[in-house]
């Protein structure tokens, strides 16, 4: 997108700042607190306007991480990616093809046993 002086139009079409107000349902901002690609003070500004508007909303700063959250902070975020879903995002269960009860939702099946993440032994991301 290059930088907002070169690309204004862009900005103003990508912003999500307009449309804080009109947010329903819940929201989970994780951010790197020293991310080199988007600003942290871009989060902050969401979040004002977010308080503006009255939403509640969920945030976790990750100090000392970028763009890519790595090392234990990349667990504690997959972990808080995975709680706030089973918590947060759940479908309701609906009856499958089968008859038996399976809970979907955004193309998303889900056992009734608890979420784990599986170990792939892939380094963690970091754009550094």
């Amino acid at each position: 997108m290059r930088t907002p002086p070169e690309n204004p139009e862009g900005y103003e079409t990508g912003s999500t700042l307009p449309y804080a107000a009109n947010l329903q349902g819940k929201l989970l901002l994780t951010h790197g607190s020293t991310d080199n690609n988007v600003h942290p003070g871009n989060t902050l500004q969401l979040v004002q306007e977010l308080v503006k508007a009255g939403k509640t909303f969920d945030l976790m700063i990750y100090p000392q991480q970028r763009h890519g959250i790595g090392g234990a902070g990349r667990q504690h975020l997959t972990q808080l990616r995975l709680n706030y879903f089973r918590t947060h995002l759940h479908p309701h269960p609906v009856r499958g093809d089968s008859g038996t009860a399976t809970s979907t939702g955004a193309g998303v099946a889900l056992a009734s046993r608890p979420l784990t993440l599986p170990k792939f032994g892939l380094p963690a991301h970091n754009h550094d």
